[in-house]
C-alpha cells in the first residue's frame, strides 16, 4: 500500500514538472471596449503608479491576497520563483481593470485585454493597470492540479 502511494506521488511530481505555463490569455475586444479602455489609460497619471510584487511558486501566490484601490495606477510584477510554469488567472479581476500594458523581458504589449498571465520558470512580467470596479475576485493557477494543491488567492478592489 505504501509503495502505491509513493508511485502516485512520484508520477504526480513528474507530471507537474513537465507542465508549462502556456500562453497569456489575451481576449478579443468586443464593441467599444478597446476604445473605452484606451481613453481611460490615456487619462491616468502613470507617474504615481504603485509598485507591487506577487511571487508564484509550488504551490502558492505570495502574497495570496491582494488589495487594490479604484483609480490608483499599479505596476504589478508577477514573478515565477518555482520550478514549473504557473498562471495568474482571474478573468473577473481582468474584467475590472484597464490594462496599459504587459511588460515582458523582451518588450511590452500595449493595451492588452487579458484573462490570465502565463509565466515560465524564472520568468517575470509587469502588469501595468488601473482598477475600475470594486469587488472581490478569485485568483488561481490553472495548471493541472495546482489549484488542488492550494495555489489560489483573492483579489480585492476597493
Amino acid at each position: 500500500m505504501k509503495r502505491g502511494k509513493i508511485y502516485m506521488v512520484l508520477a504526480s511530481s513528474l507530471y507537474l514538472a513537465a507542465c508549462g505555463a502556456g500562453e497569456d490569455g489575451f481576449v478579443e475586444p468586443t464593441g467599444n471596449r478597446l476604445a473605452e479602455i484606451s481613453a481611460i489609460v490615456e487619462a491616468v497619471d502613470w507617474s504615481n503608479a504603485e509598485e507591487r510584487t506577487v511571487v508564484l511558486d509550488e504551490f502558492n501566490f505570495t502574497p495570496a491576497n491582494l488589495t487594490f484601490k479604484i483609480n490608483q495606477p499599479y505596476e504589478l510584477t508577477l514573478s515565477n520563483g518555482g520550478g514549473v510554469g504557473h498562471n495568474f488567472v482571474s478573468s473577473a479581476f481582468f474584467d475590472s481593470i484597464a490594462v496599459k500594458g504587459l511588460v515582458f523581458a523582451d518588450g511590452e504589449v500595449n493595451l492588452p485585454l487579458l484573462e490570465s498571465v502565463a509565466l515560465e520558470t524564472g520568468e517575470s512580467k509587469i502588469l501595468i493597470f488601473v482598477p475600475l470596479t470594486a469587488g472581490t475576485f478569485p485568483l488561481v493557477c490553472d495548471q493541472p492540479l495546482h489549484e488542488t494543491f492550494g495555489m489560489e488567492g483573492m483579489i480585492t478592489i476597493e
